[in-house]
């Protein structure tokens, strides 16, 4: 149906909309994505434990969201 509008490969982690659904554009399911990562993973010490994991994947997934959250701020 061609929805798949990302072709980055790297994008493809759980953490990037690659394709919208019939009723979010992939901006706005972006944001839904980074609303539940971050109500999940909000606590304090969970976000420093992850930022500073041995995972790779769990570094990457929190430092994500430390991006986005401070691009949120100079934003709004």
């Amino acid at each position: 149906m061609g929805w798949i509008e990302d072709r980055n490969w790297a994008d493809y982690d759980m953490i990037h909309a690659v394709m919208p659904t019939e009723t979010l554009s992939r901006e706005q399911l972006h944001g839904e994505l980074y609303r539940c990562y971050r109500d999940f993973y909000g606590s304090w010490r969970r976000r420093l434990q992850g930022i500073f994991s041995s995972s790779k994947l769990k570094r990457k997934t929190y430092r994500y969201l430390a991006q986005q959250a401070l691009l949120q701020q100079f934003r709004g």
